[in-house]
């Protein structure tokens, strides 16, 4: 969806399961070169050290081979788990929505293109157009930020 692979937890977390979904995500990833990944853990009830390490590790892992991954969904009692199991959540991206993973991930997936990356011979009148609006409304920015 909009260039990210979302993953929805809608089953119960055995160790077999997660290794399985941890390969499946790093292999759909790798097949597919997408850059965004969003994990849905909202149904998620219970959460041990494992199942935390593992989610932590996916992050990583798709980290290292080029995609972001942001955790949606957490609830304040999750939350607590992972805090109490004492889990390093520094490398974590997380979003409350999937709209507001979505809007995160949005310059991962699809980078704002520059006129630099449009060879001048493939450029139409239209991208020149647009480019010079772009330039403008940035300039008005900066002016208006009193830069």
């Amino acid at each position: 969806m909009r260039g990210c692979l979302i993953v929805p937890i809608q089953i119960e977390l055995y160790d077999e399961v997660l290794q399985q979904l941890q390969r499946d995500i790093l292999n759909k990833v790798n097949d597919t070169g997408v850059k965004g990944v969003i994990i849905d853990v909202s149904v998620v009830e219970i959460i041990d050290s494992f199942i935390a390490q593992i989610f932590v590790d996916i992050c990583r892992m798709t980290a290292l081979i080029g995609a972001q991954t942001i955790l949606i969904g957490i609830r304040p009692a999750l939350a607590g788990a992972l805090t109490d199991l004492g889990i390093g959540v520094r490398d974590i991206h997380t979003a409350l929505t999937l709209d507001h993973a979505i809007s995160q991930l949005e310059p991962v997936v699809s980078p704002a293109t520059s006129v630099l990356n449009i060879p001048e011979e493939d450029m139409t009148h239209e991208d020149a157009e647009y480019w010079a609006e772009d330039a403008e409304d940035e300039a008005d920015l900066y002016v208006d930020e009193g830069q």
